[in-house]
């Protein structure tokens, strides 16, 4: 029996300014389930059928013509093709607004790579890879209806192995008996559901078997959120340039401490809810986190190196103190209305 991701994982991990102590484990995999308008998803979804459903498989439409067969032999083999050449312009403008809102607001990522739409029919598949240069987060939006993937083909998962395999000595148990479910995460496609993940981790999609028909088969978008960068939010921030400047004077300080400590990779995105009466961090959260320690220091516990630093990074950032516009009185009145989501990449 394979293990499967087939809900929304509550990942917020909100936190108290200044009253930290503990963390859990970082987070690799992210679900967003309806992740779409549902308007939006079917409009989507429909553009395809459009071009493929069965009824119209006898018409030259051109949009039936623009497909890579990608095939890397022991590799990769799906049918692909630039999301913004099937769709219509503002069909995918509606697209790309909510994958860049949302990885903007949840992940601190100021863009994304172009966006691919991908079917899977009988055989097609992606073994186990890496691609770490695209970006920091990895997505697939899946199109595949439900029912089709009951009736009409098995496989077709997005495959993530798991944070034990990359560091298997440290957690193995000689009186443990591993099976596929100990090492891999096998997460269905199921329609309209966001999947972000941490692309270091090597990922695949398992192999179709079943339907030959694109219009029943596996059908998804995928890309890259990419370029972290600070953003501010509120009213209270008429002026960007002198929150980020005190921003950078705080994140001096947090670097040079960080220095002492041992390495990390990956990254760490933080929201700030700022007084917008006085600039003072009220609340800090945890957006998104792929933190793990650097595999070279084989002798600290993983553990107690995360709990370190990120209670190094909160208590840093909740002595922050930003410069606020304090002219509205309505403004003065609201003590959480400006925020700022700040992305820290550890390489």
């Amino acid at each position: 029996m394979h293990s499967t991701i087939s809900s929304d994982t509550d990942d917020d991990a909100g936190k108290r300014a200044g009253s930290v102590s503990s963390f859990g484990p970082s987070q690799h995999v992210r679900l967003e389930t309806g992740f779409l308008d549902a308007k939006l998803a079917e409009n989507l979804r429909g553009a395809f059928d459009l071009v493929f459903a069965r009824k119209n498989a006898r018409e030259l439409n051109p949009k039936r013509f623009v497909w890579d067969n990608w095939f890397v032999e022991n590799q990769y083999h799906m049918q692909r093709t630039p999301a913004s050449e099937f769709f219509s312009e503002d069909l995918y403008a509606e697209l790309e607004n909510a994958l860049l809102e949302y990885g903007q607001r949840r992940l601190g990522c100021s863009s994304m790579t172009p966006v691919w739409l991908s079917y899977y029919t009988h055989g097609m598949k992606q073994e186990l890879h890496a691609d770490v240069p695209h970006g920091p987060f990895a997505f697939v939006l899946s199109l595949t209806l439900n029912e089709h993937r009951k009736s009409h083909f098995t496989g077709g998962e997005t495959v993530i192995l798991k944070p034990r395999v990359l560091d298997y000595w440290r957690s193995f148990e000689a009186h443990e008996v591993i099976e596929e479910t100990s090492i891999l995460t096998r997460i269905e496609p199921e329609f309209n559901r966001l999947v972000v993940f941490d692309p270091r981790f090597p990922h695949g999609v398992s192999q179709v078997e079943g339907t030959r028909d694109p219009s029943k088969g596996r059908l998804v978008l995928h890309g890259w959120f990419a370029e972290p960068s600070p953003f501010f939010e509120g009213e209270a921030f008429s002026n960007t340039d002198a929150a980020a400047d005190a921003l950078n004077l705080v994140l001096e300080d947090l670097f040079a401490t960080l220095q002492e400590m041992p390495r990390l990779m990956g990254v760490l995105c933080l929201r700030l809810t700022i007084a917008a009466n006085d600039g003072r961090v009220q609340h800090v959260e945890i957006l998104a986190d792929t933190l793990i320690p650097h595999p070279s220091d084989f002798e600290s516990d993983p553990a107690e190196v995360r709990d370190e630093a990120l209670n190094i990074i909160f208590n840093c950032l909740a002595e922050a103190k930003f410069a606020v516009d304090k002219a509205d009185s309505e403004i003065q009145d609201n003590e959480e209305c400006a925020f700022v989501t700040i992305p820290l990449v550890f390489e």
